[in-house]
């Protein structure tokens, strides 16, 4: 269970891969990704740059990391992730709550504000 999510605003995001196996260790060049999420003792950081932050969608790249770091795997859920970090606003709102009502999702108004914190974060 997350107990904090904290997006962070950077200039440019960066990343690195090292695979280990069998004792050695192999470090890959660092390249420039979209967005950067770090997960660790129930704290989850999301770094995007301000082009992602302002713009109206969220970065495919930010849909698929929230999708594994939730365990969302059928497609029809990632397509709701979506719509939800699309829709980030108060003004919003109901949208949101006609989206899960169609799909069966129960009302949680406290969901809804976290959402919407989150978004104004953004």
């Amino acid at each position: 269970m997350l107990k904090t999510v904290t997006v962070c605003e950077v200039t440019s995001v960066r990343q690195n891969w090292t695979i280990r196996s069998n004792g050695r260790t192999i470090e890959g060049r660092g390249g420039n990704v979209r967005v950067a999420i770090v997960k660790k003792d129930g704290y989850l950081w999301i770094f995007l740059t301000e082009e992602d932050i302002l713009s109206p969608a969220p970065p495919f790249e930010l849909v698929e990391q929230m999708a594994l770091v939730c365990n969302i795997d059928i497609p029809r859920r990632v397509t709701i992730l979506s719509s939800v970090l699309s829709q980030m606003d108060l003004e919003r709102q109901t949208s949101l709550t006609d989206l899960f009502k169609r799909q069966g999702i129960p009302h949680n108004k406290a969901l809804l504000e976290s959402l919407a914190k989150l978004g104004k974060a953004l």
